[in-house]
């Protein structure tokens, strides 16, 4: 989405790119160059020889994921368009794999807990979808007042192109969707959480 609130979790994915040579660097909300893509770079599927590189996140934003770098590998873009924005990067194998940094820290105890107790990977992704599905619930029960001066902010702090009123319109179709996403993806996983 063009609004940059295609995360339920904006703060930790405000990152930018910005191409410089034959290099792509992407840099985080705070300045700092996260990730650098260059000529040398391959796609991280086993023999893709495509140069046409682009960042993928390792634990998907739309499961709180961030744009840490320690959540961000090389795809070529035809694996990155073809990998569900849901799917998890199979180098993913267990909740001990993921990093802190990887998610945001709304969602730490979260992952904290499925440490503790050795949960599933299946059971994490599970909790971790119906707190993300809880944080846009309550996003789109905010008012129309409340989310134009949010989007008037955010426009004002990103350099964004688009009206309040476009970035209203986007977020408001975006919230139905994720929402039906997040319950059908937890109806069909909901016996796991029961492991």
């Amino acid at each position: 989405m063009d609004t940059g609130l295609h995360n339920s979790c904006i703060e930790c994915t405000k990152a930018y790119t910005e191409s410089i040579g034959g290099r792509w660097e992407i840099y985080s909300p705070d300045g700092h160059a996260v990730m650098t893509i260059t000529n040398k770079d391959k796609c991280q599927i086993r023999d893709c020889a495509s140069q046409n590189l682009s960042k993928d996140h390792i634990f998907p934003i739309a499961k709180g994921g961030t744009d840490n770098s320690e959540n961000l590998q090389v795809l070529c873009r035809h694996h990155n368009s073809s990998k569900s924005d849901t799917v998890v990067s199979p180098i993913i194998k267990s909740v001990g794999d993921v990093k802190n940094k990887m998610i945001c820290e709304r969602y730490l105890p979260i992952l904290q807990k499925a440490r503790k107790e050795k949960w599933s990977l299946k059971k994490f992704e599970l909790e971790i979808t119906k707190s993300v599905r809880e944080l846009i619930i309550w996003k789109r029960n905010l008012s129309d007042e409340q989310l134009k001066n949010f989007f008037q902010n955010e426009k004002e702090r990103n350099n964004r192109k688009h009206s309040v009123e476009h970035a209203l319109k986007k977020f408001r179709q975006y919230c139905e969707t994720a929402i039906l996403e997040a319950n059908e993806y937890i109806a069909r996983n909901n016996r796991v959480s029961k492991n």
